[in-house]
């Protein structure tokens, strides 16, 4: 009888957690639904793009969202040899690829709740127009350079000397391309740019020798 009496038990008991179980199940299986019905065209609270908020906007609204964000610095400092010039962003052909991150900003694990919980963050995607970057920095290239200057042997106070070779500079177009570029990308807005060394094609160690050669024949002294 005691035997029958704990089976019973033991059976009344496992109802009562199966049924708690269940209800627990639906009720859990209900707030998603719940969840997903509500979020279905727009953001989840925890969505952000460089910890800037995009959550809860409608689909519809995004794009004009995002574009109101200061995703991309006001202006851009170009450090070049010696000077700075100021530039915005679209001189330098680089826009935001709201289309890219209106992509990324949907995407969302497939348990709604846990949308709650988790941090979605949108990486910034940017547009960059190539020939607007090139023309930008072919511009500053053609005023900011110098020739390199050959070294030469020159005569002062009736004394051969040598007048050494200066290293000429020239922007590096390529490399700064690629340096504006990356800056962005990390959310910097002064860019050093690169320049390339120029060598004189007549060093001062060239000239040595007929330098040396000049100033010996200089040295003797003739009697007529």
């Amino acid at each position: 009888m005691k035997q029958k009496l704990q089976g019973y038990i033991s059976q009344g008991l496992i109802k009562k957690i199966a049924t708690v179980c269940s209800g627990l199940l639906l009720c859990l299986i209900l707030l998603n639904v719940a969840i997903y019905a509500v979020f279905l065209h727009r953001t989840y609270p925890n969505t952000r793009i460089v910890n800037l908020s995009i959550g809860t906007v409608n689909y519809s609204a995004l794009s004009k969202k995002i574009h109101g964000l200061p995703l991309l610095p006001p202006a851009i400092s170009l450090q070049q040899h010696g000077k700075s010039s100021s530039v915005t962003p679209a001189q330098l052909g680089i826009q935001i690829d709201t289309t890219k991150i209106e992509t990324a900003a949907k995407n969302r694990s497939w348990l709604p709740l846990q949308n709650f919980f988790v941090a979605h963050n949108v990486a910034t995607d940017l547009k960059i127009d190539q020939v607007t970057l090139t023309n930008k920095l072919t511009g500053l290239a053609v005023s900011d350079k110098q020739a390199p200057i050959n070294a030469q042997i020159v005569i002062q106070h009736g004394q051969f000397l040598l007048s050494g070779s200066t290293n000429g500079y020239q922007l590096n177009l390529t490399q700064s391309a690629k340096a504006v570029i990356r800056a962005v990308n990390e959310e910097k807005d002064v860019v050093a740019l690169p320049f390339t060394t120029t060598i004189p094609t007549i060093s001062d160690s060239s000239l040595h020798s007929t330098l040396q050669q000049l100033q010996a024949q200089q040295a003797i002294t003739l009697s007529y």
